[in-house]
């Protein structure tokens, strides 16, 4: 058998993807959203590359700050078109990445619904948005609900966005150009 000799510990090919596979277990049974409680056995922490948590409250420090704030935004922009309301972004609370360079984010936000009696109330949100090439605007958004809300267990519908160029009107204009899909 070949065996993986990482962090000054030995495992075998089996007892690394048995470890991996637990994880990822544990980060779906969460949808993603709710990885605090997520271990990696210490002596494998940093074999296994999983999702980057990060509390967004207050002043916390988290990469990408307006993109992800843009991606929770349009995320809740999803849920809006679809239920026919009209949340407002409030803050974001937490955010779980992928750390590659396309990236899966999965957003915990706060939002508001102005003229709604209890308008100072905020609904806690989850978003899930993943990027499909690097370096592009070429993104879906899969996950826009309230945070009670369970949508792995029916069919959901998912938002694509594409940023292209025109070239027959000039180069320097940009469209963005959704698509809603039903599943």
């Amino acid at each position: 058998k070949r065996r993986l000799y990482l962090a000054m510990a030995e495992y075998t090919e089996e007892e690394f993807h048995n470890a991996q596979r637990r994880y990822w277990r544990q980060v779906a049974a969460t949808d993603g959203f709710d990885v605090e409680n997520v271990v990696i056995p210490p002596s494998m922490s940093g074999m296994i590359t999983g999702l980057m948590p990060y509390d967004c409250r207050g002043f916390a420090r988290y990469p990408y700050r307006d993109l992800v704030k843009n991606y929770a935004s349009l995320g809740l922009h999803r849920y809006n078109l679809l239920k026919g309301t009209r949340f407002q972004f409030g803050d974001l609370q937490k955010l779980n990445m992928l750390q590659n360079a396309v990236s899966s984010f999965y957003m915990t936000l706060r939002a508001y619904e102005p003229g709604a009696p209890d308008s100072r109330e905020q609904d806690t949100f989850q978003v899930r948005v993943d990027e499909k090439r690097y370096n592009h605007l070429d993104i879906t958004c899969s996950v826009a609900r309230l945070k009670d809300e369970v949508t792995t267990k029916k069919p959901y519908s998912y938002l694509t966005f594409m940023v292209v160029q025109l070239p027959m009107v000039s180069s320097k204009v940009t469209c963005l150009i959704g698509h809603l899909t039903m599943i």
